[in-house]
């Protein structure tokens, strides 16, 4: 277990070289560290397959609680070697594909958080314990939004900053309470994958309202259509940022919380119809954001909302190895999207409205093919990329008889690939918009930016053999030719797309309508009014007002002394313990928050 502690020992090496003024090679160092945890976390995945060796290593017990004993440790099945590995390679490619897409002066802060958040979500996938659990997830919120402070000297930047982190916080309150009724019932602090399904027994209106706290706090990390973040606010992450926190480090975490959730509500018809009906809605608002928005980075973040959506709806249809499956299947090339993304920003020196491209199918050739046949993964085509994810998710409908249903998501489906087209369309296909000085001016792209797309891309083509896992393999190939038809009617869209646009010119359709419709299906507005703005000026407010002596001298004592007195009363009741933690941490997230307004 000694490789998976190689991403911090790095963050910490960079952050004491950096402290000490010291040289040294900080891309060396971070990619060394990334590389070895990687190969041994994959080592350990094929032993599991082919061996079904399963890793448990306790390092440090640290609490005993009604004659509990409660350690730091790594607990590792098939699921978290699978994620484990998943978030490591992407974390690779993104430090590869940032080497030559940042400046020099930000590498070494963005290696050093990229480390640091690559082991805050391997701690809290292997926990077994909520205290662990709780310190990986925040600590993960709290990396990213290091990250997305990589170019704080913009004001946009620091304002999304802002609204990232209270978002996150408050959408946390809501699963730790649905994790709170599990404790109430088992009298223990062990997360779900360590409780035992048939220790605890939900009624239809009690597996209602946990699901559905459980969904209200991964709202803002699988960026569904209730989400009180706007996903504009999302897209302020640089590029090789946004490619790794957004699909890989932060909705892995949403994915791997939802996963384990699943087992107490599975049977419950009531709520996987409400993963369905919210996993349908969030792919539509996904695919209107992408739509209707003209910022490269916006757009991909809608389409980014729409597979989540999907994954979502795939949950409710086929059950939580279906549903993570499809995850792992559709995260995979939207990660290589936003990368190609970056490399045409790159070469277009910064700019990041796609309605100023155009033109570059003959100037980007090799990056052309590489973004057109990850489109083709995204959306389905036959035998390549998500296929699978498709393939199952209409044979369920179709074993179930929704035959309207499985022809709506055939429309979804359609929809995506329509985004696509239009995306492709402004980037490579239209009119040069911009001036023939800037065009003629490329900035040369080099292999580390290509290189990380290509192996993206070539994952992604060879990747339907990861949804072989889902329970539905055979009624697939029971409905073949109707599965098929379905998938080539959604992929249609692509074609169709491209057509269309090309017909239009330079209109623009879609903007206004798409906006009402972004508006009528999410409420980020309503959020920002009614909870992020007045959170946000309650912490600036109690900062300056209260002052830094009580928040930095006499609070610390006083969280001191309540530890303290707690860790004496061990056979006290565990709900007070529980309550007053989070209350202590729920005080320390707002104080953070108005220290950095």
């Amino acid at each position: 277990m000694f490789f998976l502690f190689l991403p911090i020992i790095a963050a910490c090496v960079l952050f004491f070289a950096t402290c000490l003024k010291q040289k040294i090679p900080v891309f060396a160092v971070g990619f060394a560290c990334l590389a070895g945890a990687f190969a041994r976390v994959g080592a350990m995945s094929l032993k599991n397959v082919f061996q079904g060796k399963i890793y448990v290593r306790k390092i440090l017990p640290f609490l005993t609680l009604n004659g509990v004993e409660y350690e730091w440790g790594f607990s590792f099945t098939r699921t978290e070697l699978v994620l484990a590995s998943f978030v490591l390679f992407a974390a690779l490619l993104s430090l590869v594909f940032a080497k030559s897409y940042l400046q020099p002066e930000k590498i070494n802060r963005f290696t050093m958080f990229l480390c640091a958040l690559a082991f805050c979500v391997l701690t809290c996938v292997g926990s077994d314990n909520f205290f662990q659990f709780f310190a990986g997830w925040e600590l993960s919120v709290l990396f990213a939004y290091l990250l997305l402070l990589l170019f704080f000297e913009r004001q946009s930047v620091r304002r999304a900053g802002n609204g990232f982190f209270v978002c996150h916080v408050l959408s946390d309150i809501p699963l730790f309470c649905a994790f709170y009724i599990l404790m109430s019932k088992t009298g223990s602090f062990f997360v779900p994958p360590f409780v035992p399904v048939d220790s605890v027994s939900f009624a239809p209106d009690q597996a209602m309202a946990f699901a559905a706290l459980v969904l209200v706090g991964l709202s803002v990390k699988l960026m569904l259509f209730v989400s009180p973040l706007p996903l504009t606010e999302t897209a302020e992450m640089c590029v090789p940022v946004l490619a790794f926190a957004a699909p890989v480090a932060l909705g892995g975490l949403g994915i791997y919380a939802l996963y384990n959730a699943y087992a107490f509500f599975a049977d419950v018809k009531t709520v996987r119809i409400m993963l369905c009906a919210v996993g349908a809605l969030t792919a539509a608002s996904g695919i209107a954001a992408a739509l209707c928005r003209d910022d490269f980075k916006n757009v991909l973040t809608g389409m980014l909302s729409s597979q989540f959506g999907l994954v979502l709806t795939v949950f409710g249809l086929a059950g939580r190895d279906a549903g993570f499956c499809a995850y792992i299947a559709l995260m995979l090339p939207m990660s290589g999207l936003i990368l190609s993304a970056g490399t045409v920003i790159y070469a277009l020196r910064a700019q990041e409205n796609i309605t100023r491209m155009g033109g570059l199918s003959a100037r980007l050739p090799a990056l052309f093919w590489m973004m057109g046949l990850l489109s083709l993964c995204c959306v389905g085509f036959p035998a390549v990329g998500t296929f699978g994810v498709w393939q199952d998710l209409y044979a369920a409908l179709y074993v179930k008889g929704n035959f309207g249903f499985a022809s709506g998501f055939a429309v979804l489906s359609f929809g995506l690939a329509w985004a696509f087209a239009r995306m492709l369309y402004d980037v490579f296909f239209a009119p040069r918009r911009m001036m023939l000085s800037a065009v003629d001016e490329l900035r040369p792209v080099g292999a580390g930016l290509l290189a990380p797309v290509a192996i993206v891309l070539i994952a992604a083509l060879c990747q339907e053999k990861i949804f072989e896992q889902s329970v539905l393999d055979d009624l697939s190939r029971s409905k073949a030719l109707a599965v098929l038809a379905l998938s080539l009617v959604g992929c249609s869209g692509l074609c169709f797309g491209l057509l269309y646009f090309k017909r239009r010119g330079n209109e623009q359709p879609f903007g206004k309508k798409a906006e009402a419709l972004i508006e009528l299906l999410s409420l980020p507005a309503l959020y920002q009014i009614l909870i992020v703005r007045p959170c946000l000026s309650f912490a600036k407010a109690l900062w300056f007002s209260v002052g830094t002596e009580v928040w930095l001298e006499k609070f610390p004592r006083a969280v001191q002394r309540l530890a303290q007195n707690i860790q004496k009363r061990q056979n006290g009741q565990v709900s007070s313990f529980f309550i007053a933690v989070l209350i202590g941490l729920f005080l320390l997230s707002i104080a953070s928050v108005g220290m950095k307004g």
